[in-house]
This record gives structure tokens, C-alpha cells and sequence, in this order.
């Protein structure tokens, strides 16, 4: 039995939420072009940051015109600028790890930052005084920080194999596990800050950002 290909994969986070959402209204990114709104050429980096890994956003000129001209409602927008955030954190990843998991941590932190943003944005329209009323039952900083720190720990275990190994291409091939989820971590946690600015005032963010940076000092010494 033949099986169905896979869908190709989309490197560019916001290009693959924008294209998305223009498929929900029976468009595509080629109707950005329409009547003038984006020039071609915008349009042609959008696609092509699709097929192989570049980063290719707009200006927000460019996505106000975008969301009011598709009538993008606010859980939308929301999305998008969730998708700009994690996108940011692909590129940065993508020098520092292979390609393939920098796309896998933008796509798992994806979600996070959208948490973070919607939040965010209950505050400014009044639904929440503080940060404590707006942290819900459903959604604590515990809820945000917890698939993080499952990564943390795969880390921590990695550099604790990196110094019990008892051949040293074992002991450094562990290290640069280490290192990298390491990495990892740092920009997950560092992307929920710009999000949410009171993220850095939160007393649990601020300890597994230390511990994390400690970590990843100790990976790069064993590298050095």
C-alpha cells in the first residue's frame, strides 16, 4: 500500500501561521499581492523562507495592513505575534544546534508564548490588576515554566554523564548535549521574558534562568 507523503515541512513559523490563517479564508500567500497590498517581492521571501530555513517577517506596517485587509480577528493577531517570537528563537538556535531541533523547540515553545501573550494582553484590557490575579487555576507560571524544565533536566542528566564517562569522546559528546539543551532553555526561558516583562520578576524564573546559565558555563569549561 502506497502511504500519503508527509507535508513538507515549513521552516519559517510565522510565514506557516500567516499562510494558515489565509487558508482558513480560502486564500493563500499569493494574495498578498492583491490589489497592491504587499509588493511581490515581500510576498516571494515569505514563500521561500517555507521551503528552506531563513526568517523572513514583516514590517508591522506591512501586518497591520495584512490583518485589517483579512479582517484577522484578536486571537489571530495573537497567533501571529506568538509565531514572530518563536521564530526569533529558531534563528538564534540555528546556528548554535542542528536545524532540525532549532524548528522542534520554536514549534514546543510556540504554544508558551502564546499563553504568555494572551495573558498579557487580559492585563491590558483590565481583566487582571496583577500579575497574580491573571496567573489562572488553569494556567500558572508553574503550567508555562514546567515543559522547560523537563528540558533543564535532560540537560543537568547529560552533564552529569559528561564528567562520569569513562571514554573522553563519550565524556565530550555529552557535553555538547548538554551545551545545547542548555541553549535551549536559555532562549526558551529569555523568549517568555520579552513576552511578558513581569516573567523576569518572577521568582522561579529568575532561579532556572541562573541554574540554567550555571549549566551551560559548565558544559562549555568541559568543551574549552
Amino acid at each position: 500500500m502506497t502511504q500519503k507523503n508527509a507535508e513538507p515541512r515549513r521552516w519559517n513559523l510565522f510565514a506557516r501561521e500567516l499562510e494558515d490563517l489565509l487558508r482558513k479564508r480560502g486564500c493563500n500567500l499569493n494574495d498578498l499581492m492583491h490589489e497592491g497590498l504587499l509588493h511581490r517581492e515581500k510576498v516571494r521571501r515569505l514563500k521561500q523562507s517555507l521551503v528552506v530555513p531563513r526568517f523572513h517577517l514583516l514590517s508591522p506596517e506591512d501586518l497591520d495592513l495584512v490583518v485589517e485587509t483579512f479582517q484577522v480577528t484578536g486571537d489571530e493577531h495573537l497567533r501571529l505575534r506568538a509565531a514572530i517570537l518563536a521564530t526569533a528563537v529558531e534563528e538564534t538556535l540555528m546556528d548554535r544546534i542542528d536545524a532540525e531541533n532549532a524548528l522542534q523547540a520554536a514549534e514546543e515553545i510556540f504554544p508558551l508564548l502564546l499563553t504568555a501573550l494572551q495573558q498579557r494582553f487580559k492585563q491590558q484590557r483590565g481583566l487582571a490588576a496583577t500579575r497574580k490575579a491573571l496567573i489562572t487555576d488553569e494556567v500558572t507560571t508553574d503550567d508555562v515554566l514546567d515543559p522547560l524544565l523537563q528540558r533543564f533536566d535532560h540537560a543537568l542528566l547529560a552533564l552529569h554523564l559528561s564528567r562520569q564517562g569513562k571514554m573522553e569522546a563519550e565524556r565530550i559528546a555529552q557535553a555538547r548535549i548538554a551545551r545545547d539543551r542548555f541553549l535551549l532553555v536559555l532562549a526558551e526561558l529569555e523568549a517568555l521574558c520579552a513576552t511578558d516583562p513581569s516573567m523576569g520578576q518572577d521568582e522561579a524564573w529568575q532561579i532556572w534562568h541562573q541554574e540554567t546559565r550555571k549549566g551551560l558555563a559548565a558544559a562549555e569549561e568541559i568543551l574549552s
